[in-house]
């Protein structure tokens, strides 16, 4: 993490909790190589199964909306019920930001 005074190029992101970083990175990683261990690192996360997407959704400092995506649009083997549970978070996530940009 860069320091807060850091404000070279874009500035400095700070950002303290990378449990969203290992989610998107986990659930990249099982989605490329189909890994035991990563479908373990993903459905054993809070993130997983859209939840992700109930407060935070896409952000620069919450990555695991990216890792929902993934999942959601990537065959992986994963259970159907929580692919359905993953996209209808991004579909209500989505209906959210209508709803913001329509007011």
């Amino acid at each position: 993490m860069a320091p807060a005074a850091d404000n070279t190029g874009g500035g400095a992101y700070e950002d303290t909790n990378v449990g969203d970083e290992f989610y998107w990175a986990a659930a990249e990683l099982y989605a490329t190589t189909g890994a035991a261990g990563y479908r373990a690192d993903v459905t054993g996360s809070s993130y997983y199964k859209g939840a992700s997407f109930t407060t935070h959704g896409y952000d620069w400092n919450w990555t695991g909306g990216l890792g929902d995506t993934t999942l959601a649009l990537v065959p992986t083997g994963l259970p159907a019920a929580d692919i359905t549970a993953t996209r209808a978070a991004i579909v209500a996530f989505a209906g959210r930001l209508l709803t913001q940009t329509a007011r």
